[in-house]
């Protein structure tokens, strides 16, 4: 027991060391938090008294200032300035349009003008014919000439006509070829029309359909040709009988020469001297030969008959003809040495302006049954 008691009272007194080491820890935290509490009033007393000498100066400086001259209050604003403002917004903003018209001829493909025509292709444009209403049958506009003789359509067909043969010169063309770039862009009703307008004046027309690949000029004129050889047959036959490969029209001075039946062979043709003795023939029986053919960049039947027409011109589709179309078009033809006597701008909007020709000197001359000055008309 004597040394339980023993062992109670170590641990008592270890128990007792450690509540005082405690003890003075608590101690020694409290006198450093005071001491800091004390630096920390003797700073803000220090910073409080600079305040107050500051203070005391300042009010001294004040009252030894003197004002030399009152400041003056000017009356315009040295911000915003309109004028300046709106001079920089409007040259930005005319870069800005410049820039959007820039991008656009860049990236657009199409040809927008006749000016564009003329400046960029260097080929004159001889008509623009108007957009026709989508009631009239696909027939019916191409007799827009007959069935609508007072019509702003019949008007630029007779515009376009006289304009043709006054760009030829001197020289009038006896054979005329009406090309286009690519397929779809009116062709066949510019010279279904064009021959009709002619026809009108009083010369006889013959109207040749050198379209193998799509012929349509008989279904546009009414024609029935289903007894007659054509083309292709007087090629083929090698014959000189025109009256088996032509036709009669219902309309007075026009007759037609369908395209018959062709093949490879006789397409091949095009380029040979009976094509050639073909056209001198007809040239001489009328008083013009125009021919319809495919497209140029379609085949190479169109650009064969150029090389042997005295005259081409291109139809032009408003705002659908790609600009490198027209370009290997126009390259094409000259390669073979084709003459070309202009543009034809087909299915123009109305009102669009950028499309409008000056009105020619050269139309009253295409008056409807007038013959035209010191022309001999043939006996059929």
């Amino acid at each position: 027991s004597a040394v339980q008691r023993e062992g109670d009272l170590q641990r008592s007194v270890e128990l007792q060391q450690d509540r005082q080491a405690t003890l003075a820890a608590v101690n020694t935290e409290i006198e450093r938090h005071e001491s800091e509490t004390h630096r920390l009033e003797d700073l803000i007393n220090s910073t409080l008294k600079k305040i107050n000498d500051l203070s005391a100066w300042n009010l001294q400086a004040m009252g030894s200032v003197t004002i030399l001259e009152p400041g003056d209050i000017n009356s315009v604003p040295l911000s915003p300035k309109p004028v300046f403002v709106l001079s920089i917004a409007a040259i930005a903003w005319m870069m800005f349009a410049s820039l959007l018209v820039f991008l656009g001829e860049v990236f657009d493909k199409f040809i927008r003008s006749t000016a564009e025509i003329q400046s960029h292709f260097h080929i004159p444009v001889v008509g623009v014919i108007p957009v026709m209403p989508g009631d009239v049958h696909q027939w019916g506009k191409a007799q827009e000439v007959r069935l609508s003789p007072g019509s702003r359509t019949t008007e630029s067909f007779r515009h376009a006509a006289a304009t043709l043969l006054s760009n030829a010169g001197e020289s009038k063309p006896r054979s005329i070829l009406v090309a286009s770039a690519d397929k779809g862009e009116g062709r066949s009703l510019v010279a279904c029309n064009l021959a009709l307008t002619y026809a009108q004046t009083g010369r006889r027309v013959l109207l040749v359909d050198a379209d193998c690949r799509n012929p349509s000029l008989d279904r546009a004129l009414g024609v029935d040709t289903s007894r007659c050889i054509g083309l292709g047959g007087l090629l083929h036959s090698q014959s000189n009988d025109l009256s088996k490969a032509i036709v009669r029209s219902p309309i007075e001075n026009l007759d037609l020469m369908p395209c018959g039946a062709m093949s490879a062979h006789t397409a091949a043709m095009l380029h040979s001297k009976s094509f050639i003795d073909f056209l001198d023939t007809v040239s001489a029986d009328y008083d013009l030969v125009i021919l319809d053919s495919t497209a140029i960049n379609v085949a190479s039947d169109a650009s064969l008959i150029s090389a042997a027409t005295d005259a081409t011109i291109i139809v032009v589709n408003a705002n659908h003809t790609h600009r490198k179309s027209l370009e290997r078009t126009r390259d094409t033809l000259q390669c073979t040495g084709a003459k070309i006597l202009g543009v034809v701008v087909n299915r123009v909007k109305r009102n669009d302006e950028v499309w409008r020709l000056k009105s020619s000197a050269h139309l009253t001359r295409f008056i409807p049954n007038q013959k035209p000055a010191g022309m001999k008309i043939r006996s059929a």
